[in-house]
């Protein structure tokens, strides 16, 4: 792989070769989309988790693509470098609002992750005023977490080229 190129790492229960955009009931981060991360480890807790929620169905394998960083400048992108209360905002939105009409502007969302543990109370407590955005950092620990890129088009799919699955 050259240097300008990345290696993005998917989490599943299935080895998959042609990611695509599920339509779940799951509410993520970001919305729907295919997810990734720059992190191996983060992509094998989020495989050994699928495991978990379908069941004990398969086992925990992580699909290994590259990604071509000039790709970045065919697609809208929506990054955020750090947690912000627009980060936070986007995924309380994404989280509890099934009708978020912020998903079909991207193609592509970059940002960190929020700890799973407690997320949702966190969030239902952060949009009802009842805990301030610091508080809400500190119970969501996103710095213990790395990045997730959310892959929300067609178009962006096409950009991750398969490698192997581990």
């Amino acid at each position: 792989m050259n240097k300008k190129s990345i290696f993005l790492y998917h989490g599943s229960n299935i080895p998959v070769k042609y990611p695509k955009i599920l339509n779940t009931k799951t509410k993520h981060d970001f919305g729907r989309a295919f997810y990734t991360t720059t992190n191996y480890e983060q992509a094998c807790s989020w495989a050994k988790h699928k495991v978990r929620i379908s069941g004990y169905v398969g086992k925990p394998v992580v699909s290994v693509f590259s990604f071509d960083i000039s790709s970045l400048s065919k697609l809208r992108i929506l990054k955020f470098d750090s947690p912000t209360k627009i980060w936070l905002e986007y995924i309380m939105n994404n989280r509890l609002n099934p009708r978020y009409e912020g998903i079909s502007k991207y193609d592509l969302v970059i940002g960190p992750l929020i700890d799973g543990y407690l997320s949702w109370d966190t969030l239902k407590m952060y949009s009802n005023n009842l805990i301030t955005f610091e508080e809400a950092i500190d119970r969501l620990h996103p710095e213990n977490l790395d990045d997730q890129w959310a892959f929300k088009s067609q178009i962006s799919l096409s950009c991750l080229q398969y490698r192997r699955t581990l």
